[in-house]
């Protein structure tokens, strides 16, 4: 009587979930799972190139953080390209999986270059939304009532 319950109250995905959320997310699962073998591969390889992989990643990283702008228009052509067709996209996830394999210090400077793009242009938006929320407050304490003549019978406070 028990399993009956615990079939009826189960929760989880069903096979054709599970495909389709694969089929959607694809290139984000390819792109992690090729990160993770470059992590194992530079472990492997150890010593000099763990220390470049870091290196290059942190010194790309800041070059991102410098441009913006130029990563913005770079990466969306890139992306352009590589999903343009569904067999150009399996070729760069096998082309970099084997550069991730055998040469993991390139990788680890694309993501660095990439997260130093995306860093600057989430905190710009950041610091955009902040002052547009800072500005649109001052504006709206302002609403009327300051106008310079006291005709409306409200206070006018100096």
């Amino acid at each position: 009587m028990d399993s009956n319950n615990s079939n009826n109250g189960r929760k989880g995905f069903t096979v054709s979930e599970l495909e389709g959320t694969a089929k959607k997310y694809a290139s984000e699962i390819g792109l992690s799972a090729i990160f993770v073998v470059t992590a194992i591969f530079t472990l492997i390889w150890g010593g000099a190139m763990m220390v470049w992989s870091v290196l290059l990643c942190m010194i790309l990283g800041i070059v991102g953080t410098l441009v913006p702008d130029s990563m913005t228009i770079w990466m969306s052509k890139a992306f352009d390209f590589i999903y343009k067709e569904k067999v150009m996209l399996i070729v760069v996830g096998i082309v970099m999986l084997v550069i991730g394999i055998f040469i993991p210090v390139l990788i680890f400077a694309l993501i660095g270059l990439i997260a130093g793009g995306t860093l600057s242009l989430s905190m710009k938006r950041k610091s955009k939304d902040t002052f547009d929320s800072s500005s649109n407050n001052d504006s709206g304490s302002n609403s009327g009532n300051d106008t310079g003549n006291n005709s409306g019978g409200g206070s006018d406070i100096s």
